[in-house]
Formats: structure tokens, C-alpha cells, sequence
């Protein structure tokens, strides 16, 4: 009787050790997709969402952002319950896996798919857009910018602008942006004032 109690404990232990690592390989699989954008975009590769695709699913994104938060939250707790780590480290995890796991969740549907749709299948396109802001200031990743209105940070610019095109631009400037994508995004190889 003792070994059958033994025997339903330890089970009951590696049901949940199976969950908690199938959790965690979703969680992984997930962060992939959600730092694809961010890897490409740090490479030089400017892309941009079109505004429509932003506004078309700014809900969606909302509520995908907060139910990867709400995973993220439950899978750190679970793991932290079991971890051997400093009681600081932990507090620190499960402050920081909500806003995180939004992040991570809205990424998914705002930037990566129009991105992977731009990368499987793209054409020339061209798009419109509004100047945000035009920086002379180098920043270490984006030197020479141009942001555009309506795109989640740091998806809403263009790096390596030529300083004499960026010093014409004003707040408010709209610009036709041209390049590879659909109509939900795309990679913009030239930017030019719209007529």
C-alpha cells in the first residue's frame, strides 16, 4: 500500500515536471518568434509596419500581449516555487514577467507577422507614412533616424537616412516609403516626400 502512494506521489511529481518543461519550450518557441523582429531590425534591416496594420490589430495584439504575460507569470512562479535561487532574484522574475510577457506577446502580432508575410511574400511595395521626429543624434543602433508616427518603438523608424533627405523633414512631413513587403509591412530600401 505504501509503494502504491510512493508510486502515485512520484508520478504526480513528473506530471508536472513534464508540464512545466512543455510550458516552458512553448515560452521559448514564443520568445523566438517574438525576438526574430527585434534581431532583424538590430541588423540593419529597416522594417515597417504599415499604420493600417497597427490600427487593425491593436485589440488583438492587447490581448495576446496580456495572456503571454499572464503564461510567463504563472511560469515563473511555478518555477520559482522550486528554484534554489536568492529571494531577490525571484521577486525581481515575477515583478518583471508581466510587462515582459506583454511585450513579448504584442511584438508577436504587431511586428513579427506582418514581417514573416513580408519575408515569404513580398513584392515592391510602397507605403505611406508621418514624420515623427528627424534625429541628427547618433544612437548605438540607429544612427541617422527618421520615426514615424503610429508604429510601436523600435519599429517606428528608419536607420541610415542621408543627412541632407532627414534635415528636410519636419514633424508632420508625410513621406512615401518604398521597398519589399505586402500591404501589412514592409523593408524599406528608399524613402521620399510625398507629392
Amino acid at each position: 500500500m505504501a509503494s502504491k502512494r510512493r508510486k502515485a506521489k512520484l508520478e504526480s511529481k513528473y506530471q508536472h515536471h513534464g508540464t512545466a518543461l512543455y510550458g516552458k519550450r512553448a515560452v521559448a518557441i514564443w520568445l523566438l518568434i517574438g525576438v526574430l523582429p527585434l534581431l532583424v531590425q538590430i541588423s540593419g534591416n529597416n522594417f515597417l509596419p504599415s499604420p493600417a496594420w497597427i490600427r487593425d490589430v491593436r485589440d488583438l495584439a492587447m490581448l495576446v500581449g496580456i495572456g503571454t504575460g499572464g503564461f510567463t507569470v504563472w511560469l515563473i512562479v511555478s518555477s520559482v516555487s522550486q528554484s534554489s535561487s536568492n529571494e531577490l532574484k525571484k521577486v525581481i522574475a515575477v515583478i518583471a514577467s508581466p510587462v515582459l510577457g506583454y511585450c513579448l506577446g504584442a511584438t508577436v502580432v504587431n511586428i513579427a507577422v506582418p514581417m514573416v508575410m513580408a519575408i515569404v511574400f513580398g513584392g515592391p511595395v510602397e507605403m505611406a507614412y508621418v514624420v515623427d521626429q528627424a534625429r541628427d543624434a547618433d544612437e548605438k543602433y540607429c544612427r541617422s533616424s527618421v520615426t514615424f508616427q503610429g508604429a510601436p518603438f523600435p519599429f517606428d523608424r528608419v536607420c541610415g537616412v542621408s543627412d541632407t533627405f532627414r534635415k528636410t523633414l519636419q514633424p508632420g512631413t508625410n513621406i512615401v516609403a518604398t521597398g519589399r513587403g505586402t500591404k501589412y509591412g514592409l523593408f524599406v530600401s528608399d524613402l521620399e516626400k510625398a507629392k
